[in-house]
């Protein structure tokens, strides 16, 4: 209770009496894009998974004490709660600004998205190897997989809600013009971290093979660059995608 009302009694005097009046606009979208969207979109997402990860063991792992299940549960629930709070409202704050802002605070919380919810798809994947190989115990490979799920089931709708383009985002080229340059270098990250677990894997392959063991050890050592493979070819494949389609309808438009 200190901490929160010395905190923000310090951030309504700075923001609401004597920093919104006086700096720069372009700086305090910036400050607000940054720290009031981002920084508290990532607490918010951490918050959720966490908590939803919590739950799914109490549903799940019932033969484990249900104290163990339940022990990341409340810090779960307290950063997902702070976090959205923190991140609604400095998003309701950014609709009186600029269209860029917007976007731009739109374009970073599908970032987060996307990764969260490649993260959750490379997890499963590296789950159900494991599983195959048989290579760790069954409540490791258990939670492992109930993690993949929480961080997917968190990421996927926020990616998806805040890809989709709507009338409040820049409007014409400058918005189009953001959108294709945000695909580009999500397709160019997704590619080169694909490409680079693919050489993992390779690398896996053929030094199982020279030197003779079996198949469980190798999908011991290949089932985190496979995860990693399989996300990032779903993410730059989906984007290139996108990125064909609209630019065709640019040069349609044009």
């Amino acid at each position: 209770l200190v901490w929160a009302s010395g905190g923000a009694f310090v951030w309504w005097v700075h923001r609401d009496r004597r920093g919104s009046a006086g700096a720069p606009s372009v700086i305090r979208e910036i400050v607000t894009v940054a720290l009031g969207v981002a920084a508290a979109a990532v607490v918010a997402l951490v918050g959720a998974a966490t908590a939803l990860y919590a739950m799914l063991r109490v549903l799940v792992e019932t033969a484990a004490p249900l104290g163990s299940r339940l022990d990341t549960l409340p810090i779960g629930l307290a950063l997902a709660l702070v976090g959205a709070a923190v991140w609604l409202l400095h998003a309701r704050s950014l609709r009186a600004g600029s269209g860029g802002a917007q976007l731009a605070a739109r374009l970073i919380v599908s970032t987060l998205g996307l990764a969260s919810a490649a993260t959750g798809i490379g997890m499963l994947v590296a789950t159900a190897l494991d599983a195959a190989g048989a290579q760790i115990e069954r409540s490791a490979t258990l939670q492992l997989a109930l993690a993949g799920v929480s961080v997917l089931a968190v990421g996927g709708p926020t990616w998806w809600r805040a890809w989709q383009p709507r009338s409040s985002d820049v409007a014409g080229g400058a918005g189009s013009t953001a959108r294709r340059v945000y695909l580009t270098v999500v397709f160019g990250l997704a590619a080169l971290v694909g490409l680079i677990a693919a050489v993992v894997v390779l690398t896996q392959v053929v030094d199982v093979a020279v030197s003779g063991v079996g198949a469980d050890r190798l999908l011991r050592q290949i089932s985190r660059p496979c995860g990693l493979f399989a996300a990032t070819g779903l993410v730059a494949g989906y984007h290139a995608l996108v990125w064909r389609r609209e630019t065709a309808a640019a040069d349609v438009a044009a």
